[in-house]
């Protein structure tokens, strides 16, 4: 594997390359003998919208948990994660659903702009029409099986029973131990305080770990489903617990020439009018949220769901009862980041609006830096136009980074080679940008 160094954040140990800790993480009688820290848990919160709602204003508060592993224990994680997705990606192939599981994919070449605009693209050219489910599973990473996860890794690895280093990794994200990030704020501040503190670890030795955990800090999963997103390998898992439905509701979907996409708990199925009815549609469903509740052990929530169908270039919303278009509800597809009303396609307005957000922030901070050190120039304006301008979009050689105006450029392109019979309007979203931002940054 390839040398990197661990990410910047705070944990119960320092900072590492990987390249000095290699001949540790690849033995595996010494990951056998090895103690892990605690996850560090936080809550991140994100906010919900209805795309159909004109004002785009927020209509549900949703907490993504995420777990953080200690440094060297990161590095372990990414090492059994690139060991085992070389034996993930032979099992997808064999099983034909290479082409149907989007996300945590190394190597693809791919994001979820190609794969939604492949789903939209299919609906489109769906010239009589067609049938969408969306499904969402619940509390995905937090529902997940210990049992049938166990199952599947050991198909996934061809192990009879898993060798001692794996079952220690397995135990480890199934019995995991965590502790909360508020606690470790209420010792050391804020974690802006403690950036500004310089801190590197939280803690020196490992008594002083000991009796931090002595305390009674450190609580532990005792329930026999759940793992912690947000590790290496926890997405990894995940995609090898859904192996036997991807597989399963691929092969239905090619049995109606229909098309299915799963992208982590999120998933979509596109039945053609040709080959499916009205019955045959709703039957498929009922026994998808049966295969999921009683084979995968998993909830996909009536309101989580959604239907609708396709025809004459309008989405409408399905409705079992009707049997014209006259009194039907038209609505828009929301797939993957991006809103198809039938002929249309864009990005979702909240997250252009958070771009003129951002900027509007980080030029009001500009301006008052300004007004207080009563400079005759916009003090941070070189980091505005980074992150808020075209010249910030453009890539100098061999540079990943970017802004959302290169990203807007990245959606039109490629919906404009995959989709070609929609109408894409990223670009479109964002016109004006320039004299928009430079108006807020220069008026009196």
């Amino acid at each position: 594997m390839k040398d990197f160094i661990t990410k910047s954040y705070l944990h119960f140990d320092y900072r590492t390359r990987y390249n000095s800790v290699r001949d540790y993480v690849e033995d595996p009688q010494r990951i056998v003998k090895h103690g892990f820290f605690p996850f560090i848990h936080k809550k991140k919160v994100l906010v919900k919208y209805k795309v159909n709602d004109a004002e785009s204003r927020p209509v549900k508060i949703k907490l993504r948990e995420l777990y953080r592993a200690s440094h060297l224990d990161s590095c372990i994680y990414r090492y059994y994660a690139d060991c085992l997705n070389k034996d993930y990606e032979k099992v997808a192939e064999i099983r034909g659903i290479d082409a149907n599981v989007v996300a945590y994919r190394v190597g693809k070449g791919k994001s979820n702009i190609d794969y939604a605009a492949e789903a939209i693209d299919f609906i489109k050219r769906s010239n009589d029409g067609c049938y969408i489910f969306l499904g969402d599973f619940e509390k995905f990473f937090d529902t997940l099986d210990h049992e049938y996860l166990k199952c599947k890794l050991k198909e996934v690895l061809n192990m009879n029973r898993l060798d001692e280093d794996w079952f220690k990794i397995f135990k480890t994200i199934t019995s995991f131990s965590w502790v909360e990030q508020k606690d470790l704020n209420d010792l050391f501040g804020s974690e802006k305080e403690q950036y500004k503190k310089g801190l590197k670890s939280y803690f020196d030795t490992w008594e002083e770990f000991r009796n931090f955990k002595a305390d009674g800090h450190v609580r532990k999963n005792t329930n026999s489903f759940g793992i912690p997103q947000g590790t290496p390998i926890s997405a990894l898992l995940s995609n090898i617990y859904m192996i036997d439905f991807d597989e399963w509701l691929n092969k239905l979907s090619s049995k109606y020439d229909g098309k299915y996409l799963r992208y982590a708990d999120d998933f979509i199925l596109i039945l053609p009018f040709g080959t499916t009815t009205k019955d045959v549609f709703l039957e498929i469903v009922k026994e998808i949220l049966q295969y999921a509740s009683e084979v995968t052990k998993l909830k996909i929530e009536k309101n989580k769901t959604e239907k609708y169908f396709f025809t004459n270039d309008i989405v409408y919303l399905f409705d079992f009862n009707q049997n014209s278009t006259s009194n039907l509800v038209k609505s828009k597809l929301d797939y993957l980041g991006f809103v198809f009303d039938g002929s249309k396609v864009t990005m979702r307005q909240k997250s252009v609006s958070k771009f003129y957000r951002k900027a509007d922030k980080a030029i009001r901070a500009a301006r008052e830096k300004s007004r207080i050190k009563e400079s005759r120039y916009l003090i941070g304006k070189r980091h505005i136009y980074r992150y808020f301008f075209d010249v910030g979009a453009r890539d100098s050689k061999g540079s990943k980074f970017g802004n959302f105006i290169s990203y807007a450029r990245r959606c039109q392109k490629k919906f404009d080679q995959i989709s070609p019979l929609t109408e894409n309007l990223m670009m479109e979203q964002i016109k004006n940008r320039r004299k928009k931002l430079l108006k807020k940054m220069y008026k009196r």
